[in-house]
């Protein structure tokens, strides 16, 4: 907690700006009155989180989490700020969430989940260099998590059991079959969990990838 601390603050300098130019532009006055909070102000917020110190200490790589109040949805991206102080660089496109930053372990390259390829997260890699993010993982149920190995060739990676109800890819289906949903059997005290909904017998487990780049 000691050393995460100093950290929050080099990242929520940089972003003060962001924040302050959205109020200013709410109001349009530099010079405001205080005013009780609305729901336009609550939408312009950010949340700041995950930040990750490059292996030089050179770099911190986190998260901003954005909401969009006509989209009624959330969008979270990958940014990159100096630790000496300086301006926040965006790392992930808009349009899909990215989050969950690691960095390999020679500070080269920083990987990230991300949805953008499909519904469920994937890894994706990003040379700090430059360039576009490449997508490491296929995963039918997606990844949960992942770290980098000592070394920087492999990944392991943290994948719930696939879901036996889920529909095979492998199977077309045609405009007079319609799938029906399945009900669910309950068979557990705890039925649902915040933010997952029912609960099943799946397991998360540990699987070990190997990175080629």
């Amino acid at each position: 907690m000691r050393t995460t601390i100093p950290f929050l603050i080099a990242l929520l300098v940089p972003l003060a700006g962001l924040c302050g130019a959205r109020a200013d532009e709410v109001e349009g006055d530099e010079k405001t009155e205080p005013r009780v909070l609305s729901v336009d102000d609550r939408f312009a917020l950010r949340r700041v989180e995950e930040p990750r110190v490059s292996p030089d200490g050179v770099w911190v790589a986190f998260t901003v989490e954005s909401m969009d109040l006509k989209k009624d949805d959330s969008e979270t991206r990958v940014w990159m700020v100096p630790v000496a102080g300086g301006e926040a660089v965006i790392m992930t496109a808009g349009g899909s969430s990215a989050g969950e930053p690691r960095w390999s372990p020679d500070g080269r390259y920083l990987s990230f989940l991300s949805d953008r390829a499909k519904d469920t997260n994937q890894v994706f890699v990003l040379d700090r260099r430059g360039g576009e993010a490449r997508q490491l993982t296929d995963v039918k149920q997606g990844v949960e998590a992942h770290e980098w190995s000592p070394d920087g060739k492999r990944l392991v990676l943290v994948i719930e059991d696939p879901d036996p109800d889920a529909p095979r890819s492998d199977v077309k289906e045609t405009s007079d079959d319609k799938e029906v949903p399945k009900p669910w059997v309950i068979d557990r005290l705890q039925i649902k969990n915040d933010d997952e909904g029912y609960l099943d017998r799946r397991r998360d487990h540990l699987y070990r990838f190997s990175v080629q780049f």
